[in-house]
């Protein structure tokens, strides 16, 4: 969960947010990262999981755009900090 994750955040150098293929909501991941960024999370990316290689095997085609296309990052919340990491 990550009110876990929030508890080791400011002492990890790079966070990568897991979450599970065509299961999590863009919604969820961005409400996941804004919670990750209040506890000083160095969030780096989104790795997705449970792919089902049998129907993507050489590229992730048309559903793969439904993520890059939204940025978790650019929907946050302008916080008026810079971080250079």
């Amino acid at each position: 969960a990550v009110s876990d994750a929030t508890a080791l955040a400011d002492s990890c150098g790079t966070v990568l947010l897991v979450t599970r293929f065509e299961t999590t909501s863009i919604a969820q991941v961005v409400e996941a990262t804004a919670q990750l960024k209040q506890a000083n999370a160095r969030v780096k990316g989104v790795i997705f999981n449970g792919i089902d290689t049998d129907v993507y095997r050489y590229s992730l085609g048309a559903r793969a755009d439904l993520y890059r296309s939204a940025s978790y990052l650019d929907a946050l919340p302008a916080s008026g900090e810079t971080r250079k990491d």
